[in-house]
């Protein structure tokens, strides 16, 4: 398994089960491990590396994943996730700074989608996926990457099915490649009922997708490649935010 092809974890241990349940309400024991290395050198110069373990439990609809550091740092399931997928790497301090590139990013990507449907007269695009470093070019990681990604709606057609197109620049401190870009069709199938709500369990989704992928390489090195990827992907909204009118903002009552 793994997480935005960033960190891959080993099975440890799966169960599926039902007790006489219907299939939404299964049960699932997930339990995965790696070792994720340090974002810093040791005095010596080797890069040394933190146990990571990732448990899955509770009903389909409502699983909780729980991914916990063997290593003695002090850090939150949510510091986690960050240095996991925007990191690649585990920092030995803690830091609680605030990602401004990626408030900018988000608050562009909602409004763009926004302008954009407004122009073309309807609900026409998803909410775009943009990722650009705005305030901190020079700091690239060791797995970094400026992309944008645009949803288009086929509900007209077939509902909950999107047209996907991006493009990805490789920005990180040894890229892999140069550039890629890609296409492909992504069905999501909401797991519970519109009138349904499991507390900050909120909206979760099963997406599946398929894409091709054509990735350009640094100085011609290598020949340009065609990737055909297919995917699972469940996820879900941990809360619901409320920031300058964006998000799940209650209307004040006239």
């Amino acid at each position: 398994i793994g997480i935005e092809k960033i960190a891959s974890f080993d099975l440890q241990f799966l169960r599926v089960f039902w007790q006489d349940n219907p299939p939404k309400q299964g049960q699932i024991e997930l339990s995965a491990s790696n070792e994720i290395p340090f974002c810093e050198a040791d005095e010596d110069g080797r890069i040394e590396k933190c146990p990571i373990t990732l448990s899955i439990t509770g009903p389909f609809t409502q699983p909780n994943p729980v991914p916990t550091a063997g290593c003695g740092i002090e850090s939150s399931p949510a510091q986690l996730y960050y240095n996991m997928i925007a990191l690649g790497c585990i920092p030995k301090e803690v830091n609680n700074s605030i990602d401004v590139s990626g408030v900018a990013n988000r608050l562009l990507s909602k409004y763009g989608s926004n302008w954009l449907n407004s122009k073309l007269g309807g609900q026409y695009l998803g909410e775009i996926g943009l990722k650009y470093r705005i305030l901190d070019q020079a700091q690239s990681e060791q797995h970094d990457s400026n992309y944008v990604t645009i949803p288009i709606k086929l509900d007209r057609w077939v509902k909950n099915l999107s047209f996907l197109i991006g493009y990805t620049k490789d920005v990180s401190t040894t890229p892999l490649y140069d550039q890629s870009m890609s296409a492909g069709l992504k069905y999501s199938m909401p797991v519970l009922d519109s009138n349904e709500r499991l507390g900050n369990h909120i909206d979760p989704t099963l997406d599946f997708s398929g894409n091709l992928v054509t990735r350009r390489y640094l100085d011609g090195a290598q020949q340009p490649s065609l990737e055909k990827n297919v995917g699972v992907d469940y996820s879900w909204k941990f809360w619901e935010y409320c920031i300058l009118g964006l998000g799940a903002c209650k209307e004040e009552p006239h």
